[in-house]
């Protein structure tokens, strides 16, 4: 049985499991969504499956300081993006985000930002972190959409390439 978090107007938010890393990786492996995060572009769903720790999306109901989801459409069901959470520190959680190409200018990841809000305001969580590419200019409008300010300039890699980007911590006390 899949665990459901929490749902917003069009999404239903729920645990990511081993069966939906071919689905997953497809999409994070593709030129448009995996261009800007930091994972490195999956070939397929095996290279996912191994880049989690052993188990990991299998205990999922011991999960309270980290989370792997799917996105899906409430009426048709269909994976439309992935988001994760993490304890930060003193409160914080970092939250990450995708949606999948032909889902995108729909206002999804403006919604699914809202829903990480309340799922981590229920978990006692008193902001949000998120590490988005300066030349990511869509993730970042939808970040100060959801009323992010910048907290700070930093740089991230692109996992297993060469790929540096200079990006900014956005925050968000809740």
């Amino acid at each position: 049985m899949t665990n459901i978090r929490f749902y917003t107007d069009r999404l239903m938010v729920r645990d990511m499991t081993m069966a939906d890393c071919d689905i997953v990786a497809d999409s994070w492996g593709s030129k448009e969504v995996g261009r800007y995060m930091g994972d490195p572009y999956y070939k397929n769903g095996d290279e996912l499956r191994a880049m989690f720790k052993e188990d990991e999306l299998l205990k999922n109901k011991q999960w309270d300081v980290e989370f792997y989801f799917v996105t899906q459409d409430k009426q048709t069901g269909e994976i439309n993006g992935t988001a994760s959470t993490w304890l930060m520190d003193d409160g914080i959680w970092g939250i990450g985000y995708t949606i999948s190409y032909p889902w995108w200018n729909q206002g999804l990841a403006t919604e699914l930002i809202r829903g990480l809000e309340c799922f981590i305001k229920s978990r006692g969580g008193r902001g949000m972190s998120a590490e988005i590419a300066k030349d990511n200019t869509a993730s970042l409008k939808v970040c100060n959409k959801n009323g992010f300010t910048k907290a700070q300039d930093t740089r991230f890699h692109k996992s297993k390439t060469t790929i540096v980007f200079d990006a900014l911590e956005l925050r968000k006390f809740i």
